[in-house]
């Protein structure tokens, strides 16, 4: 349990991949093996901060490069 929620849940490993190398099922894993930390929830809140301030320093994308536009369908000729 601890070797699951200490090291391997921080470190952003997926929970499927955390049961495999534990040898359990994903949801005994998710049920039994994986805790939250005690600072999660500060952790989440810096992090989100941390991406607030980013976006309004570099600002959101506008117009990217990878948007692809779609035309409608032309009405048939009779």
């Amino acid at each position: 349990m601890s070797l699951n929620s200490n090291v391997l849940l921080p470190m952003g490993i997926t929970a499927a991949d955390r049961a495999a190398m534990l040898g359990h099922s994903v949801q005994t894993n998710l049920l039994y093996y994986s805790y939250e930390q005690k600072n999660y929830l500060d952790y989440v809140g810096k992090m989100l901060d941390e991406q607030y301030e980013k976006e309004q320093e570099e600002g959101t994308p506008g117009n990217p490069s990878n948007i692809i536009f779609l035309t409608t369908k032309r009405a048939r000729k009779a």
